[in-house]
Formats: structure tokens, sequence, C-alpha cells
């Protein structure tokens, strides 16, 4: 019976010695400064907001949250730039409604932004309006 109670009460034990390892084998996040990379110049709407939750962030998570401004057409620079870097979680990009319109625009883009970006949070949502000429 007590060869039985110590099998039993051993198994358990031993299970979480085993796994107690792979718990604290996963690193701390953040380790280093997070960049986001906006498809805008500096100044306008998208980058003050950016860097007032960057500061947010940073003090939240206790690194730096770095913004970089890669404005060009069609946000292909920024949006290539996010794809390209290393999966680690450190680079994120900010995509707008001007990402869904290059998608209409432009014949090929170098990404998908359907598949190609996973969302991490919505910072903020804005009306878009298409206007023409009524006769046209």
């Amino acid at each position: 019976m007590r060869k039985t109670l110590f099998a039993l009460l051993a198994l358990p034990a031993a299970l979480i010695l085993a796994l107690a390892p792979l718990s604290q084998a996963q690193a701390k996040w953040p380790e280093k400064p997070i960049k986001i990379i906006l498809p805008f110049g500096a100044g306008g709407v998208a980058d003050v907001t950016s860097r007032i939750m960057a500061d947010k962030l940073s003090a939240k998570l206790g690194e730096r949250v770095v913004i970089e401004n890669m404005p060009g057409p069609g946000g292909i620079n920024a949006a290539r730039a996010v794809v390209n870097a290393v999966p680690d979680g450190y680079t994120m990009g900010l995509v707008t409604n001007g990402t869904a319109i290059s998608v209409a625009a432009f014949n090929k883009l170098p990404f998908d932004p359907v598949k190609q970006f996973d969302m991490v949070s919505m910072l903020g949502q804005f009306d878009l309006v298409f206007c023409v000429n009524a006769k046209s």
C-alpha cells in the first residue's frame, strides 16, 4: 500500500519538476525597445497620436517604444519594413484606411495586408468619405 501511495505521489511531483524549467524558459517581453513604423511624416494626426500612445506604452511596459516615420506612396515603404522585420514582436506598424485604399489603387503591392499582418490593437477609428461630382 505504501509503495502504491508513493508511486501516485511521485508521478505528479516528477511532472512538476520536469515542466518547471519550461515555464522559466520564456524570456521577459519586452527586453529591448519596441519600434512602431508609421506610413506618414512627422507632425500629423497619426504621428502625434502614435507618440502619445508610445509614451504611455513605454511607461506601462518599462521599455522604450520608438516611433519611426516612413512616409511614402500608399504606405508601401512602411508596410514593407514591417513585413521584412524579424518576427520577434519588436517591430510593429500602424495600418490605416490608406492601406485598404492602396490595395485598390495599385496593381500589385509587395505585401498582403490581410495575410501578412496580425492585428494587435485598434488605436482609433475615423470616417472615410468618397465624394464625386453629382454629374459623373
